[in-house]
């Protein structure tokens, strides 16, 4: 690991990847299971991975900046505009969302979208990522 972090944030970052490992194995036996006793096809292979892939990201991001675990000095003074500017991304592509989904569903033909899912999965992961490094940053640099 980075020698820059401390020891506090070695073990939280060390404790959120842990987390983050079981809940993507909690994810593969639910997508499982449910491959298992629904009729059909629910999930295709592309969601998937997009399950596999957002959900821990955003558990990973969540958990990062609500236990306040900051970046090094060199990088903390680029995180400012860094998390605004993904905060805005994030907004923009919920908006986005919102208008293309208007009157339509996540699941088309008995299967979740893919498409769909990603893009929302997207935008809660840049708007929390955002939304929680820009508090941060403004809280650790008083």
């Amino acid at each position: 690991m980075n020698d820059d972090f401390d020891e506090r944030q070695r073990l939280l970052r060390l404790k959120g990847y842990k987390h983050a490992y079981f809940l993507t194995i909690f994810l593969c036996l639910l997508i499982l299971i449910s491959s298992l006793f629904l009729e059909g096809q629910f999930f295709t292979s592309s969601t998937v991975i997009i399950l596999i892939v957002f959900i821990p990201l955003i558990f990973l991001s969540f958990y990062f900046n609500l236990k306040d675990i900051r970046f090094t000095e060199k990088e903390q003074k680029k995180n400012g505009f860094a998390t605004v500017l993904i905060l805005i991304m994030g907004v923009l592509l919920a908006v986005a969302n919102w208008y293309s989904l208007r009157g339509r569903s996540f699941i088309e033909e008995g299967r979740l979208s893919a498409t769909r899912l990603s893009s929302l999965l997207m935008s809660i992961l840049l708007i929390i990522t955002g939304v929680l490094g820009s508090y941060n940053y403004f809280k650790n640099k008083e």
